[in-house]
């Protein structure tokens, strides 16, 4: 049961503060509105989509002149309704007043019509710490306390990334344990030609360490936060793209895995990014693109960048995305529609969407994983317990083993991790395995994959009917697959 003094999370606790993404058709009516409340302006033809860098005061005080000439409108905006007194409630935050206006003034001078706006989501790598007090930018100071046996050097500071009980609490699928040699481990042999062949698959990530398993397996497209291989990585973060690469690849060896860098060091990123990084790889002849990660919104609802960035990539391109290591955290409420459901009930985005192949995570014996979300809008699960791929060198910061333990093994290290980032990596490489250029497409395998059976819907079936996630078994090689 829920803290019920703690605060609720609203929209602004996933958001850019001061930053609206609107549809270009609809710019000039929005820009009007808000006049010098507006910074500066950024548009993708991409995407349809601009996003406004806002001066939220001047913007709000522009608003409500508008509201107050324009007839209706007042009873419309979000002031008539203020948010619930009381510590279960938290203030209104500038931008969705903001949003909630414009949406007020154009309701009332068009018969109901409203301009295509949404706010720029933080997305972050199930697991990552980017949750945290000491990040303004991050979820929000409200982030600690709605997470449970937490910590000061979970949250920030030198000491960031080293607690497990962070990375547990919030990511489920707990932190990257480094291999060494002997003890039931032997790194593999260099990854040879074979399934995949010809095929692309985009990978939107943390970036990639260069890795000599890697080699000839991976191109990197203009690098977002710069090189990953600049210097030896802080934290377990970085690791994150180059262990998903490596499981791709294990599925898929003969395929090329093209890499854009969405993620910070923190595993942090934004929906207006992240929705660019989509198209571009989308139009540009990738078969597959891999999104081993995460977008919440306290409403459930789907972030309007993500949205649009699915409907236009190319026909033929499948966006297989992790379902979140979020299950668990039923102890954390005050979200949802209803503000009263737990932190687990929420959809993550954009493996919710119809278009998405969303993945699950079982263990060995094809158990649902704890951290998996077990809901409706998974679409198939695949191995995300203890599997081993790729990693970055010895000053990764991670728990569970001394800097001596690999000092060997600086410039090819391998680690074990769980999540359904892992298991989506799998099913991106065994879709990508299956395709052949010119031949079959990613769909193609998708639909083979799943191998849908026609239903007929009688008025004796339960209307919350809803089919159980499809299991999936890639080829989990010897050294992917960990022992315990």
């Amino acid at each position: 049961m829920a803290d019920q003094s703690l605060p609720v999370f609203r929209d602004a606790d996933w958001s850019a503060p001061d930053e609206l993404i609107v549809a270009t058709e609809h710019l000039g009516f929005v820009r009007d509105l808000i006049g010098d409340g507006v910074e500066s302006t950024e548009a993708d033809h991409r995407l349809g989509l601009a996003r406004l860098v806002l001066n939220p005061a001047t913007a709000f005080a522009s608003l409500q002149a508008e509201v107050a000439a324009t007839p209706g409108a007042s009873n419309l905006s979000l002031a008539a309704s203020p948010p619930q007194s009381g510590s279960a409630a938290t203030a209104v935050d500038s931008v969705t007043q903001v949003a909630g206006d414009i949406r007020a003034i154009a309701a009332a001078r068009n018969g109901g019509w409203v301009p295509t706006i949404g706010r720029n989501r933080y997305v972050v790598f199930p697991g990552s710490d980017a949750v945290g007090v000491t990040r303004e930018t991050s979820f929000g100071v409200q982030v600690k306390a709605l997470l449970p046996n937490t910590n000061e050097t979970s949250f920030g500071g030198p000491g960031r990334g080293v607690g497990a009980a962070r990375e547990t609490s919030f990511g489920g699928g707990g932190v990257p344990m480094l291999l060494t040699d002997g003890q039931d481990w032997a790194p593999p042999r260099f990854r040879a030609t074979g399934p995949g062949a010809g095929v692309r698959v985009g990978l939107l990530d943390t970036g990639i360490w260069p890795h000599p398993w890697l080699d000839g397996g991976w191109e990197e497209v203009m690098p977002t936060f710069g090189a990953l291989g600049d210097g030896i990585p802080a934290g377990s973060v970085p690791g994150h793209g180059t262990f998903t690469a490596g499981l791709i690849l294990s599925q898929a060896p003969g395929a090329t895995v093209v890499v854009r860098r969405v993620l910070d060091g923190d595993g942090q990123g934004n929906t207006w990014d992240v929705a660019r990084a989509i198209v571009e790889l989308g139009q540009s002849g990738v078969s597959v693109i891999n999104l081993s990660f995460a977008c919440y919104t306290a409403d459930g609802a789907a972030p309007l960048a993500l949205v649009r960035a699915v409907q236009r990539i190319d026909r033929g391109v499948v966006v297989v995305a992790a379902a979140g290591n979020h299950n668990a955290m039923t102890a954390v409420g005050g979200v949802g529609p209803a503000k009263a459901s737990s932190f687990a009930d929420l959809p993550s985005w954009p493996a919710a969407l119809g278009d998405v192949l969303a993945v699950g995570a079982v263990d060995r014996e094809g158990r649902p994983a704890p951290f998996s979300p077990d809901r409706p809008w998974v679409d198939v699960t695949a191995p995300g317990v203890d599997l081993r791929s790729t990693y970055v060198p010895t000053h990764c910061g991670c728990s569970g083993h001394a800097p001596h333990d690999h000092a060997a093994q600086l410039s090819a290290p391998w680690a074990e991790w769980s999540g359904t980032s892992f298991a989506t990596a799998l099913v991106s490489g065994l879709i990508a395995s299956g395709v052949r250029p010119n031949q079959r497409s990613a769909t193609d395998v998708v639909a083979a994959l799943l191998n849908p059976q026609p239903v007929l819907i009688t008025g004796g079936v339960s209307a919350n009917a809803w089919n159980p996630p499809r299991p999936l078994y890639p080829r989990i090689t010897g050294w992917a697959r960990g022992v315990r």
